[in-house]
Protein backbone atom coordinates (compact mmCIF):
# COMPACT_ATOMS: atom_id res chain seq x y z
CA UNK A 1 0.00 0.00 0.00
CA UNK A 2 2.84 2.40 0.84
CA UNK A 3 4.52 1.78 -2.54
CA UNK A 4 1.27 2.44 -4.37
CA UNK A 5 0.73 5.71 -2.52
CA UNK A 6 4.32 6.86 -3.18
CA UNK A 7 4.09 5.90 -6.85
CA UNK A 8 0.86 7.84 -7.41
CA UNK A 9 1.94 10.97 -5.50
CA UNK A 10 5.59 11.63 -4.64
CA UNK A 11 7.25 9.73 -7.49
CA UNK A 12 4.99 11.35 -10.09
CA UNK A 13 7.47 14.10 -10.94
CA UNK A 14 10.03 11.59 -12.17
CA UNK A 15 7.53 9.79 -14.42
CA UNK A 16 7.05 10.53 -18.12
CA UNK A 17 3.67 12.09 -17.32
CA UNK A 18 5.24 14.32 -14.68
CA UNK A 19 7.95 15.51 -17.06
CA UNK A 20 5.32 16.27 -19.71
CA UNK A 21 3.24 18.31 -17.27
CA UNK A 22 6.32 20.23 -16.19
CA UNK A 23 7.14 20.95 -19.85
CA UNK A 24 3.65 22.31 -20.52
CA UNK A 25 3.62 24.37 -17.33
CA UNK A 26 6.98 25.83 -18.32
CA UNK A 27 5.44 26.96 -21.62
CA UNK A 28 3.22 29.40 -19.73
CA UNK A 29 6.10 30.80 -17.70
CA UNK A 30 8.23 31.17 -20.84
CA UNK A 31 5.40 32.94 -22.69
CA UNK A 32 5.00 35.33 -19.76
CA UNK A 33 8.72 36.14 -19.66
CA UNK A 34 9.15 36.43 -23.43
CA UNK A 35 6.20 38.83 -23.69
CA UNK A 36 7.56 40.93 -20.80
CA UNK A 37 4.46 40.26 -18.72
CA UNK A 38 1.90 41.08 -21.42
CA UNK A 39 1.03 37.49 -22.40
CA UNK A 40 0.86 36.09 -25.91
CA UNK A 41 -2.92 35.84 -26.27
CA UNK A 42 -5.54 33.29 -25.29
CA UNK A 43 -5.38 30.08 -27.28
CA UNK A 44 -1.80 30.64 -28.38
CA UNK A 45 -0.38 27.72 -26.42
CA UNK A 46 -1.34 24.88 -24.10
CA UNK A 47 -0.40 24.60 -20.49
CA UNK A 48 -1.02 22.17 -17.67
CA UNK A 49 -2.17 24.70 -15.11
CA UNK A 50 -4.76 27.47 -15.04
CA UNK A 51 -2.30 29.79 -13.31
CA UNK A 52 0.46 29.40 -15.91
CA UNK A 53 -2.09 29.50 -18.74
CA UNK A 54 -3.48 32.81 -17.47
CA UNK A 55 -0.02 34.29 -16.96
CA UNK A 56 1.26 33.15 -20.35
CA UNK A 57 -1.88 34.10 -22.26
CA UNK A 58 -3.09 37.30 -20.63
CA UNK A 59 -0.09 38.49 -18.64
CA UNK A 60 -0.17 40.60 -15.53
CA UNK A 61 -3.40 42.37 -16.48
CA UNK A 62 -5.30 39.11 -16.97
CA UNK A 63 -3.87 37.55 -13.82
CA UNK A 64 -4.84 40.56 -11.71
CA UNK A 65 -8.32 40.63 -13.27
CA UNK A 66 -8.81 36.91 -12.61
CA UNK A 67 -7.68 37.23 -8.98
CA UNK A 68 -9.95 40.27 -8.51
CA UNK A 69 -12.86 38.25 -9.91
CA UNK A 70 -12.07 35.37 -7.54
CA UNK A 71 -11.97 37.77 -4.59
CA UNK A 72 -15.25 39.37 -5.66
CA UNK A 73 -16.81 35.93 -6.02
CA UNK A 74 -15.61 34.61 -2.67
CA UNK A 75 -16.14 37.79 -0.66
CA UNK A 76 -13.53 36.96 1.98
CA UNK A 77 -14.65 39.79 4.28
CA UNK A 78 -18.32 38.82 4.25
CA UNK A 79 -19.64 36.94 7.25
CA UNK A 80 -21.79 34.81 4.92
CA UNK A 81 -18.62 33.31 3.44
CA UNK A 82 -17.86 31.40 6.61
CA UNK A 83 -21.23 30.63 8.18
CA UNK A 84 -24.95 30.65 7.34
CA UNK A 85 -26.60 34.00 7.86
CA UNK A 86 -30.22 32.90 7.63
CA UNK A 87 -30.88 34.37 4.19
CA UNK A 88 -31.43 31.39 1.86
CA UNK A 89 -30.24 33.12 -1.32
CA UNK A 90 -27.15 34.52 0.37
CA UNK A 91 -26.29 31.09 1.80
CA UNK A 92 -26.69 29.47 -1.63
CA UNK A 93 -24.46 32.20 -3.10
CA UNK A 94 -21.80 31.44 -0.50
CA UNK A 95 -21.97 27.75 -1.39
CA UNK A 96 -21.52 28.63 -5.05
CA UNK A 97 -18.53 30.80 -4.14
CA UNK A 98 -16.85 27.91 -2.31
CA UNK A 99 -17.56 25.63 -5.29
CA UNK A 100 -15.82 28.19 -7.53
CA UNK A 101 -12.79 28.19 -5.24
CA UNK A 102 -12.60 24.38 -5.25
CA UNK A 103 -13.00 24.31 -9.04
CA UNK A 104 -10.25 26.90 -9.47
CA UNK A 105 -8.02 24.78 -7.25
CA UNK A 106 -8.57 21.74 -9.43
CA UNK A 107 -8.05 23.78 -12.61
CA UNK A 108 -4.83 25.20 -11.19
CA UNK A 109 -3.23 21.79 -11.62
CA UNK A 110 -5.07 20.54 -14.70
CA UNK A 111 -6.45 23.23 -17.05
CA UNK A 112 -4.84 23.40 -20.50
CA UNK A 113 -6.02 26.96 -21.27
CA UNK A 114 -6.79 30.24 -19.56
CA UNK A 115 -10.54 29.67 -19.89
CA UNK A 116 -11.80 28.29 -16.56
CA UNK A 117 -14.96 26.97 -18.19
CA UNK A 118 -18.72 27.21 -18.15
CA UNK A 119 -19.19 25.75 -14.67
CA UNK A 120 -16.83 28.39 -13.28
CA UNK A 121 -18.77 31.14 -15.06
CA UNK A 122 -22.19 29.94 -13.90
CA UNK A 123 -21.14 29.40 -10.30
CA UNK A 124 -19.20 32.65 -9.97
CA UNK A 125 -22.02 34.63 -11.59
CA UNK A 126 -24.50 32.99 -9.23
CA UNK A 127 -22.34 33.70 -6.20
CA UNK A 128 -21.95 37.36 -7.08
CA UNK A 129 -25.62 37.81 -7.97
CA UNK A 130 -27.07 36.00 -4.98
CA UNK A 131 -24.77 37.57 -2.42
CA UNK A 132 -24.51 41.06 -3.89
CA UNK A 133 -28.16 41.75 -4.48
CA UNK A 134 -29.87 44.70 -2.90
CA UNK A 135 -32.94 44.24 -0.79
CA UNK A 136 -36.19 44.90 -2.66
CA UNK A 137 -38.11 47.99 -1.74
CA UNK A 138 -41.06 47.43 0.55
CA UNK A 139 -44.40 49.07 -0.09
CA UNK A 140 -43.77 51.60 2.67
CA UNK A 141 -40.44 52.67 1.23
CA UNK A 142 -41.35 52.38 -2.47
CA UNK A 143 -42.83 55.84 -2.82
CA UNK A 144 -41.51 58.98 -1.18
CA UNK A 145 -43.69 60.32 1.58
CA UNK A 146 -45.86 63.28 0.69
CA UNK A 147 -44.69 66.49 2.32
CA UNK A 148 -46.65 67.49 5.39
CA UNK A 149 -49.10 70.32 4.80
CA UNK A 150 -48.77 73.29 7.03
CA UNK A 151 -51.94 74.15 8.96
CA UNK A 152 -53.94 76.97 7.40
Amino acid sequence: MRKLLEHTTVDKAASFSGRQRLFWARQGIDAFVISHGLGIGPGSFRSSSLATAILGSTGVVGAVAFLAHLLRTLGPLALSTYRPVGDRQCDIGASAAWAVLVGAGVASVSAPSCDPGLTFAILSGSAIALRGRTRPLTSSSAAPAAPAQAPA
